[in-house]
């Protein structure tokens, strides 16, 4: 074993904090806006029923398949039109 020098213990805990500081920079990264932007999309989707089919379950099943998408948040149906 070498013989202690002066510092010896400073080096030893040198990583750790090197290591913490650079957790702390990617944190706000991860954390900034500019990091994740929320974007709210509009589509338009056109579906054919049958005469039995609830119109307000097909659109909540199409919410619930949209949400299983890994980066929506939320979806939602803000209005329905029914066509002739």
């Amino acid at each position: 074993m070498s013989p202690l020098t002066a510092g010896h213990a400073r080096r030893g805990r040198r990583f750790p904090q090197i290591l913490q500081s650079r957790l702390r920079e990617f944190a706000k990264i991860l954390l900034s806006d500019e990091a994740m932007k929320r974007l709210d999309f509009y589509i338009k989707v056109e579906v054919e029923l049958d005469e039995d089919e609830n119109p307000d379950r097909v659109a909540s099943e199409i919410c619930r398949q949209l949400e299983k998408i890994y980066v929506v948040r939320s979806a939602e149906i803000s209005n329905t039109i029914a066509r002739e």
